[in-house]
């Protein structure tokens, strides 16, 4: 990917951007109360359905658009669906860590660690090209998309934390509510 450049304000980027505050409020919030018997597992609960929902999002929406867009678009999204891998395969190890063990905080905070990598290098290297290979309406409108499709989704379960198959339910979910 190229250097970063400034991204123009649209709706693309300006949901993009609210759902990486909404991450960063929540990995915050684990960070301090990771510890408290209800609200750890509470949170990473929370954390491990809005990160399959982002993850379900990209691939339905943004991704074909990424393909059509750039013109290494297919080699984009390859290396952003080896990430999502990486990020499912460590939900699925938290998924089914007790919070009492002494890895599932390790585990939590590699997870955060990568994310907000991720989220990052979306900003600096991916959204500029994006943005402006689709130009500004074909971005505002795939924003709109993306916001529609997230706002449909459901809320993440009170119990979200636990159970082998929580990232294929919370995939499912996700999947069937924003078709």
């Amino acid at each position: 990917m190229s250097a970063p450049q400034q991204v123009q304000s649209n709706r693309l980027v300006a949901v993009i951007n609210d759902e990486n505050r909404e991450m960063e409020a929540l990995f915050q919030q684990f960070e301090s109360e990771w510890s408290d018997p209800e609200e750890g597992p509470r949170l990473a609960g929370e954390i491990i359905y809005v990160l399959v929902r982002r993850v379900v999002l990209r691939e339905k929406l943004v991704y074909p658009a990424i393909q059509r867009s750039l013109d290494d678009g297919d080699d984009v999204v390859d290396l952003e669906v080896l990430a999502d891998d990486e990020v499912e395969r460590l939900l699925k190890l938290i998924a089914d860590t007790p919070t009492t063990s002494g890895t599932f905080e390790p585990l939590v905070a590699r997870l955060i660690e990568q994310v907000r990598e991720r989220m990052a290098d979306e900003q600096a290297d991916l959204l500029p090209p994006l943005v402006e290979a689709l130009g500004a309406e074909d971005a505002d409108e795939l924003g709109n998309e993306l916001a529609r499709a997230r706002d449909a989704a459901p809320s993440a379960p009170e119990n979200a934390h636990g159970g082998p198959d929580v990232v294929e339910r919370f995939r499912a979910q996700v999947s069937t509510s924003t078709s």
